[in-house]
């Protein structure tokens, strides 16, 4: 069926291909509708819906794998840098210690926790 009006004027200023695809395709002026069996035999690599499906499930599964994977990392830097030693020195105020048993005691005690003898008081510094 040859292309009329101002298709036709404008599909012969187009190039070959063009104007091919502008031509009608056998079928789709006639209302023939291809049956269930011709759909999809043509080997044009045309997806249904089922390999659509099971390709979104595997991209699905893959972010959720690289979720998993960024948590547990995160996970672990932060026990790396929890466990990581100090580089402040501990404080030793506010500890006495015993001078027969050299047990640590708090600053505010007055007698030893191992054995029970008085504690010296702490000796202000003189600057």
């Amino acid at each position: 069926m040859p292309l009329r009006g101002t298709i036709a004027r404008c599909a012969r200023a187009l190039p070959a291909p063009a104007r091919d695809w502008l031509s009608p395709r056998p079928g789709v002026l006639s209302g023939h509708v291809p049956s269930r069996e011709t759909v999809g035999t043509d080997g044009g690599g045309a997806m249904d819906q089922q390999q659509l499906l099971v390709v979104a499930l595997l991209v699905a599964a893959g972010a959720g794998v690289l979720a998993t994977l960024a948590i547990l990392r995160r996970i672990r830097i932060a026990r790396e840098e929890a466990s990581r030693e100090s580089p402040f020195a501990a404080s030793g105020e506010g500890v006495k210690l015993c001078p027969s048993c050299a047990t640590e005691n708090l600053s505010t005690d007055s007698r030893c926790v191992r054995c029970g003898r008085k504690l010296p008081d702490a000796q202000r510094a003189v600057w």
